[in-house]
Order: structure tokens, then sequence, then C-alpha cells
């Protein structure tokens, strides 16, 4: 029984190893077919320099949660998905320069790191920034309520497609067309 434990505990480690040593730079577009609202955004200088963790808890067609930590720079953003344990579930580089990808896999080839990034920048990234690049047919306004909490919301042809209510202490993030929802807790506010 402990020579099962033990190779289990070597083969998990040899997992984690080869997947955080294996790269691959691939271009950034339509990724196994996932359609995209906007073309990803350049960094915009006010986000420069800054760090952000969050709690992604994603409810629809994927069930997870997990820590989300989004470090901006000039040039690229880097994004690292971990358990709540800390374990790297993916871990990539976005390239702004030439609009492409550094991976480095941790336990997950399923995730797609331009998903969270195009989430991340739909809900973080300044509106003027995002709508220079929304694809023909796209528009984005985005609301303030009497009490102070903004909504972004984005249309398809005049449909609501999704929609961002920033609460005070959480954000709520629903894609109609792509069936989730995204509740995102900032951890380092």
């Amino acid at each position: 029984m402990t020579n099962i434990l033990h190779i289990k505990k070597v083969l998990f480690s040899l997992l984690i190893a080869f997947g955080l040593n294996s790269c691959s730079l691939f271009p950034n577009g339509n990724e196994n077919g996932t359609e995209r609202y906007f073309s990803l955004a350049k960094i915009p200088n006010q986000m420069v320099g800054q760090i952000q963790l969050e709690k992604f808890e994603f409810v629809g067609v994927v069930e997870r949660s997990m820590l989300v930590q989004s470090e901006i720079t000039s040039t690229h953003v880097n994004l690292v998905a971990m358990t709540f344990e800390g374990v790297p579930i993916i871990q990539a580089s976005w390239l702004a320069l030439d609009n492409t990808w550094q991976v480095i896999t941790g336990l997950s080839l399923m995730l797609e790191p331009s998903q969270i990034l195009h989430d991340l920048q739909s809900v973080h990234w300044p509106l003027s920034v995002i709508e220079d690049v929304l694809h023909k047919s796209y528009s984005v306004i985005e609301e303030t309520s009497s009490f102070g909490f903004r909504t972004r919301k984005f249309y398809f042809n005049d449909v609501l497609i999704r929609t961002i209510d920033y609460k005070e202490d959480m954000i709520e993030f629903n894609d109609f067309k792509k069936n989730y929802q995204l509740k995102i807790t900032p951890l380092n506010s």
C-alpha cells in the first residue's frame, strides 16, 4: 500500500513538473472555436503596475472556483489561476506587443488563459479602451445607478449579451450568449 501511495505522489509530481516546464506560444484569436466579443485590448497606462488577486466563482456551463492573480506591465499581462491550496492550474503570459501567449500549464489544459484575460478586460479595462477594439455589431455602455453602483452592458445587434454589475464587495458577471456567470471577489483591495 505504501508503494502505491509513493507511486501516486511521484506521478503527481512528474505531472506538475512536466506541466510547469512545458511552454507553448500561440497567437491570440479564436482558440478552440471560442467566440470573442472584442480583440484583446492594449494595456492602458493606468493599469500598468497593478497586481490583482481575485476569487473567481464560475456558474453555468463550467462549475469551478479558483484564485486568479494578474500582474500587468507595460508589455505583458501575467496570469496565474490556482486552487485555494495554491496549486497552479494554469500560468500564462500575454505578450501585448506581438499579441501572443506564452503558456506554462499546471494541472489543466482545459482552461483558456485568453478567456480569463477577456473576462478581466471586460471587467477592469477602461470603457474607452474596450470600445476601440469591439468587433463589428457589438457595443458596450456603462450606467451608474442612483445608489452609485456601475453596470456594464455588452450588446450584439442591440441584443443584451453580457452584464457586469459592480457591487460593494464583488463583481457579478453574466454572459447570456455563452451561458455562464462569474462572481469576482477582489482579495487585495
